[in-house]
């Protein structure tokens, strides 16, 4: 099981060493999910306590910030960039063919990054106003110029001819197109993936999916590593679980509208 510290910022909490090290002494997997504009400034503690992957959410207007951070933390520990690639910045860096996408892309396999995923925007809402969906035809413009441009690069995703084992190769993927009538039920998480929120409570997936209930931070009887194994052990979990298994099941609330079950990585925005 892996522990995933998120927030808001996580880096903003000073206990987070402490947690880290708490999860590793239980032997559990430990990672972080940040802006990294403060991880410069703490990779060093971090990396003592057992931190084992930096998954840093990189947005347009953040760009510029991580530039000098990157070469600095990316040889300390594995860093996997994520991006929330909306419609809007799609669209507004079209006419200079996607070139401040693609530079970001390059300076992070060049710090030695291990992954750049691209993600959908997640809104939590029927919006899909900023969501990349079937037919944009900038974006298929974008991945059709990325494949020609990159080099010693392995891409996944969508259009990538064969799934890779990229462990020595910089990967970047591509999320499939939102289609919001795909039956398609490609979906992982569930199996694997607990989050722990800043106050303690425990939910599977990416949040939407939880038992609130019986795993709330307030229960002293029930500690953090038994609350998150409770969580993906839930009824909820095994709801959500049975529906992704069984294309003749219907799909949960939360699963129908979800990026990673059609294919791509989500992100809120």
């Amino acid at each position: 099981m892996i522990f995933l510290f998120q927030g808001g910022e996580p880096l903003l909490n000073k206990d987070l060493p402490k947690m880290i090290k708490m999860a590793r002494d239980n032997r559990y997997l430990t990672a972080i999910i940040t802006n990294g504009l403060l991880l410069d400034k703490h990779i060093d503690e971090l990396v003592e306590a057992g931190l084992c992957d930096v998954q840093l959410s990189v947005y347009s207007n953040t760009i510029e910030k991580l530039k000098p951070i990157l070469p600095i933390v990316a040889p300390r520990v594995p860093i996997n960039i994520s991006f929330v690639l909306t419609k809007s910045y799609l669209d507004s860096i079209a006419n200079i063919n996607f070139r401040p996408l693609i530079d970001l892309i390059l300076l992070c396999r060049d710090c030695s990054s291990f992954k750049f995923n691209i993600c959908q925007p997640q809104h939590g809402s029927n919006d899909f106003s900023e969501t990349i969906c079937t037919g944009d035809a900038n974006y298929e413009r974008f991945v059709d110029l990325c494949k020609r441009e990159l080099k010693n690069v392995v891409f996944e995703g969508y259009k990538a001819r064969r799934f890779h084992l990229s462990f020595n190769h910089f990967s970047v993927f591509m999320p499939d197109p939102l289609d919001l009538t795909s039956d398609k039920r490609g979906c992982k998480q569930p199996w694997s993936f607990c989050v722990l929120d800043g106050v303690g409570n425990a939910y599977i997936c990416c949040g939407c999916c939880t038992d609130k209930q019986v795993f709330e931070a307030s229960d002293p009887n029930i500690d953090v590593f038994d609350r998150c194994e409770g969580a993906l052990n839930s009824p909820k979990a095994q709801k959500v679980r049975s529906s992704l298994r069984d294309k003749n099941a219907p799909l949960q609330p939360e699963c129908v509208d979800c990026a990673f079950r059609v294919g791509g990585y989500s992100s809120n925005i």
